[in-house]
């Protein structure tokens, strides 16, 4: 860079190492930009996976209550039959 008559007049070394700096920090830019898409990208797909397996546990709660349920509700019918049986029994008698 020189300086003539209060102006300034850059070299083209100047410009090139200005211009190689532009690129590099356009490049270094491009870099994390794209980075940052891939976090965004991983970050849902781990979001997405974290949400299907709690609704798969939400399910499988839901199939041991139901099972749960049943195997009670098949107690207590069993148990009004043989009151049922015990009742027509002793009506027999």
């Amino acid at each position: 860079m020189f300086v003539n008559m209060g102006c300034v007049i850059e070299t083209a070394s100047d410009v090139s190492d200005v211009e190689s700096r532009l690129m590099a920090l356009t490049d270094q830019l491009q870099r994390r930009q794209s980075e940052a898409q891939r976090l965004k990208l991983e970050h849902k797909r781990i979001s997405k996976e974290k949400l299907k397996a709690q609704e798969s546990a939400l399910i499988k709660q839901i199939e041991v209550s139901t099972n749960s349920m049943q195997f009670i509700a098949m107690i207590y019918n069993r148990q009004i039959l043989d009151v049922v049986q015990i009742a027509d029994f002793v009506s027999f008698i």
